[in-house]
């Protein structure tokens, strides 16, 4: 006697295959085919998001100058005189996770480098903000800017323009920065 699961089993194989068939079969034969349903064209990317970069480097003299992030969230404005000679500064957003009592992290956190300068002035970092994704609890005057020197984080003394969304501070090196809404 003929054992009927068999049947059953190589109906559910065929079945089982036949999508994947029917997309080979649709693709033209192959690479180089038009796309299909069963295959999606390839996402375009525009000249402009392929063109920015992560990591920001700009020279800054003696006789100041700004550098600011590839997102234009961050600034950094260093003062006349703050610097000896030139320098490359660099601004990177880093993976970072802020100690708890600092805070709710609510920006990328960015790494000003060369990290161990120390400016004959203090610099200015100034963070722009989205009211609209700040959560109803939280009012604007939550937030700060907290630096990382070293291990550890604390937050700068910060000022607030409600109006043009910022957030700025003064800080007196290169350092990890990020806008935090202080619980």
């Amino acid at each position: 006697m003929k054992d009927p699961t068999r049947h059953t089993i190589w109906i559910v194989a065929i079945l089982g295959v036949w999508p994947a068939l029917l997309a080979c079969a649709g693709s033209g034969g192959g690479a180089g085919g038009a796309p299909t349903e069963t295959q999606a064209a390839p996402a375009e990317t525009s000249e402009a998001e392929a063109s920015v970069p992560e990591v920001v480097t700009r020279p800054i003299g003696p006789g100041g100058g700004a550098i600011t992030s590839a997102d234009d969230v961050l600034e950094i404005t260093i003062p006349t005189d703050a610097l000896d000679g030139e320098l490359v500064l660099a601004i990177e957003p880093v993976a970072e996770i802020l100690p708890r009592h600092l805070g709710t992290l609510w920006s990328a956190v960015y790494d000003l480098r060369p990290v161990d300068v120390a400016f004959a002035a203090p610099i200015r970092v100034t963070i722009t903000y989205d009211p609209e994704s700040l959560i109803s609890e939280c009012t604007c005057q939550s937030l700060a800017i907290a630096a990382q020197t070293g291990e550890d984080w604390r937050v700068l003394p910060t000022s607030l323009d409600e109006e043009a969304h910022l957030v700025w501070a003064d800080a007196e090196q290169a350092s990890r920065f990020a806008l935090v809404i202080i619980e």
